[in-house]
């Protein structure tokens, strides 16, 4: 299938058919990462994180320690 660049206020827009979205399993607003791979532009759904799934992979090895433990100086005290 072919389409054409437009412009689109500032920026260049490329329109996709429904069914283009739909083969892909995307959907309108949906977050998208672009690469180029070989001198073409990859549209890849960008993944939705959940907060308990991250925080599940949270372990002693990935945690970052404490970096600053002066204490409080000044306004910083509450």
């Amino acid at each position: 299938m072919q389409v054409e660049i437009q412009k689109w206020g500032n920026s260049a827009a490329v329109r996709l058919p429904a069914t283009i979205l739909r083969d892909a399993g995307i959907a309108l607003g949906q977050a998208l990462d672009v690469t180029i791979a070989d001198g073409k532009l990859v549209f890849s759904p960008k993944p939705h994180y959940k907060l308990e799934d991250l925080v599940a992979k949270i372990s002693p090895d990935n945690c970052h320690a404490l970096l600053l433990d002066d204490g409080l100086r000044g306004n910083e005290i509450w």
